[in-house]
Protein backbone atom coordinates (compact mmCIF):
# COMPACT_ATOMS: atom_id res chain seq x y z
CA UNK A 1 0.00 0.00 0.00
CA UNK A 2 3.01 2.32 -0.24
CA UNK A 3 3.31 4.55 -3.29
CA UNK A 4 6.46 4.71 -5.44
CA UNK A 5 7.20 8.18 -4.11
CA UNK A 6 6.76 7.16 -0.46
CA UNK A 7 8.87 4.02 -0.95
CA UNK A 8 11.70 6.18 -2.27
CA UNK A 9 11.37 8.88 0.40
CA UNK A 10 14.09 8.89 3.02
CA UNK A 11 13.63 10.20 6.52
CA UNK A 12 17.16 9.49 7.74
CA UNK A 13 20.52 11.12 6.93
CA UNK A 14 21.87 7.90 5.39
CA UNK A 15 19.35 8.13 2.56
CA UNK A 16 17.91 4.69 3.35
CA UNK A 17 14.34 4.27 2.16
CA UNK A 18 11.74 1.50 2.17
CA UNK A 19 12.46 0.42 -1.40
CA UNK A 20 16.19 0.09 -0.73
CA UNK A 21 15.51 -1.79 2.51
CA UNK A 22 13.20 -4.27 0.79
CA UNK A 23 15.75 -4.93 -1.95
CA UNK A 24 18.55 -5.23 0.62
CA UNK A 25 16.62 -7.83 2.63
CA UNK A 26 16.11 -10.02 -0.46
CA UNK A 27 19.79 -9.83 -1.41
CA UNK A 28 20.94 -10.47 2.18
CA UNK A 29 18.71 -13.55 2.52
CA UNK A 30 20.03 -14.83 -0.80
CA UNK A 31 23.64 -14.30 0.31
CA UNK A 32 23.27 -15.84 3.75
CA UNK A 33 20.95 -18.75 2.98
CA UNK A 34 20.28 -19.40 -0.71
CA UNK A 35 23.80 -19.12 -2.12
CA UNK A 36 25.39 -20.85 0.87
CA UNK A 37 22.98 -23.76 0.45
CA UNK A 38 24.05 -24.19 -3.15
CA UNK A 39 20.70 -23.12 -4.58
CA UNK A 40 20.27 -20.61 -7.41
CA UNK A 41 19.01 -17.22 -6.23
CA UNK A 42 15.73 -15.82 -7.50
CA UNK A 43 16.49 -12.93 -9.84
CA UNK A 44 14.34 -10.06 -11.03
CA UNK A 45 14.71 -7.82 -14.06
CA UNK A 46 15.54 -4.40 -12.61
CA UNK A 47 15.62 -2.89 -16.10
CA UNK A 48 12.02 -3.69 -16.95
CA UNK A 49 9.47 -0.92 -16.92
CA UNK A 50 6.84 -0.91 -14.22
CA UNK A 51 6.28 -0.44 -10.56
CA UNK A 52 9.59 -0.78 -8.70
CA UNK A 53 7.80 -1.37 -5.40
CA UNK A 54 5.74 -4.25 -6.81
CA UNK A 55 8.85 -5.72 -8.45
CA UNK A 56 10.92 -5.45 -5.26
CA UNK A 57 8.10 -6.92 -3.18
CA UNK A 58 7.70 -9.84 -5.59
CA UNK A 59 11.46 -10.42 -5.45
CA UNK A 60 11.46 -10.41 -1.65
CA UNK A 61 8.45 -12.74 -1.45
CA UNK A 62 10.01 -15.18 -3.92
CA UNK A 63 13.30 -15.10 -2.02
CA UNK A 64 11.53 -15.59 1.32
CA UNK A 65 9.66 -18.60 -0.07
CA UNK A 66 12.93 -20.05 -1.35
CA UNK A 67 14.64 -19.47 2.00
CA UNK A 68 11.70 -21.08 3.84
CA UNK A 69 11.92 -24.13 1.57
CA UNK A 70 15.67 -24.46 2.15
CA UNK A 71 15.32 -24.14 5.91
CA UNK A 72 12.46 -26.64 5.97
CA UNK A 73 14.68 -29.41 4.60
CA UNK A 74 18.04 -28.37 6.05
CA UNK A 75 18.98 -29.11 9.65
CA UNK A 76 20.53 -26.04 11.29
CA UNK A 77 23.74 -27.89 12.11
CA UNK A 78 24.23 -29.61 8.74
CA UNK A 79 27.49 -28.31 7.30
CA UNK A 80 27.77 -27.59 3.61
CA UNK A 81 30.82 -26.51 1.67
CA UNK A 82 30.91 -22.87 0.72
CA UNK A 83 33.71 -22.20 -1.72
CA UNK A 84 33.77 -18.43 -1.23
CA UNK A 85 34.86 -18.92 2.37
CA UNK A 86 36.78 -22.14 1.78
CA UNK A 87 34.99 -23.61 4.77
CA UNK A 88 31.90 -25.52 5.76
CA UNK A 89 28.98 -23.40 6.88
CA UNK A 90 25.68 -24.14 8.60
CA UNK A 91 22.42 -22.23 8.85
CA UNK A 92 23.50 -21.19 12.34
CA UNK A 93 26.26 -18.96 10.93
Amino acid sequence: GVSEADARRSFVPSGTNLLWLLEHLAVAEQAWVVIRSGATPVLIDNDSAGDAVARALAHYRATAAQVDAIIEVSPFDKATAYAAEDADVTLRL
